[in-house]
Formats: C-alpha cells, structure tokens, sequence
C-alpha cells in the first residue's frame, strides 16, 4: 500500500505547490499513515491532520508521533467528529483528501459537504481516489476475482455520484490529473481531481 502510494503523494504535492502558496493552512482529511500530511509539512505549509487514530488501539501510535514531531496538528475525529464541528478554526487554504472517499458506504455528498464547509472561499480540494487500474486493485482482483464486475461498477457509480455532488456544491473541477509510472509500476492509475470553492 505505502509503495503504491508514493505516486500519489508526489501528484497530490505537485498539485498543491501549483495552486496553493507555502504557508498556507492544509487539512489531511483521513491521514492514516500521514504520508500527506508529512509532504505538505516539508513543502513549507501550515498542516493539521484527522483520522480515527483512538480507533487503532495505539496501532498508528508511531505515525502520529512522526506527525506531531515534524509540526503537524493532529486531531481525532472521536473529538473533533466527521463534520470537522469541533475544530475551533475551522477554515483551510486546501483541504487533502487522498484515499477516503471510496471507502463510503454510501453516497460521499455529506464528505464532499464536510470539505466544502471547511474550505475557505478560494480554498483548493485535492480529492485522491483510485481508479479501475490500480495496481493495488489489480493485484487483489487477481487473488478475489469475484469481487473484479462489483467493485468495477461500484467504482464507476461513486465517481460519477461524486462529481454530481460536487457541482451541487459549487465547486468547480480546475483539473484531472491521472497517476500512471509504468517504469516502477507504483501508483499506478489514480486519480486526482483538483476543485476550487
């Protein structure tokens, strides 16, 4: 997972230094390992992070350490909950959301309105999600063939619900960026889709 996620990283940074100038306020939204987070901290911006860390039973304890110790803020959405209310400035330059949004359950438009809330006016989404090539994808679709036409479908359904949702919002799509390193085979196939509020 982590080796097929330096591509990503790489893309989401580059998107970032391209629209959002250093110093700025930056969400990790969902940063697990905090791969994101750590980027944009060493490209100069102000991060803060979230995910269900207390979850973990002290699993990720490590990667939140590294976090706090390269200056992030990181919060746990057992305090700050999903919707970000409990965040005391709740307002972001660019809101990072790199691999979540295909993990709902459901339609992602309360997500996509949580991060429209938390942006600023000019605010810059970096949303991540994988497509049908992944690499990651591939492989387990190879191990659990079954799961290969569901997820397909699955897949097609969230992006085009995402998009939707997203124009609903008045957010406006500035770019599609889509990750392929056939040299390395890492990241392969993600994509990343820049919006501005």
């Amino acid at each position: 997972y982590l080796r097929c996620s330096q591509c990503r990283v790489v893309r989401v940074q580059r998107a970032l230094r391209r629209h959002v100038p250093a110093g700025s306020r930056v969400l990790d939204y969902g940063s697990y390992f905090g791969n994101f987070a750590l980027a944009a901290r060493a490209g100069g911006y102000a991060v803060e992070s979230v995910d269900s860390y207390a979850g973990y039973d002290g699993a990720l304890d490590p990667w939140v350490r590294l976090q706090r110790d390269a200056g992030i803020v990181v919060h746990d959405f057992a305090d700050v909950q999903y919707d970000m209310r409990g965040l005391s400035v709740p307002h972001f330059d660019a809101v990072m959301c790199a691999g979540v949004i295909e993990h709902m359950p459901h339609t992602p438009r309360p997500l996509l309105e949580t991060l429209n809330a938390i942006l600023k006016p000019g605010g810059v989404l970096l949303l991540d999600t994988p497509n049908l090539g992944y690499l990651y994808r591939r492989l387990r679709d190879t191990f659990y063939p079954l799961s290969v036409v569901c997820s397909e479908l699955v897949h097609v359904l969230v992006y085009a619900k995402c998009l939707q949702d997203v124009y609903c919002l008045g957010l406006d799509k500035r770019s599609l960026y889509c990750c392929r390193n056939d040299q390395t085979m890492a990241g392969l196939h993600y994509c990343l889709i820049l919006f501005v509020k």
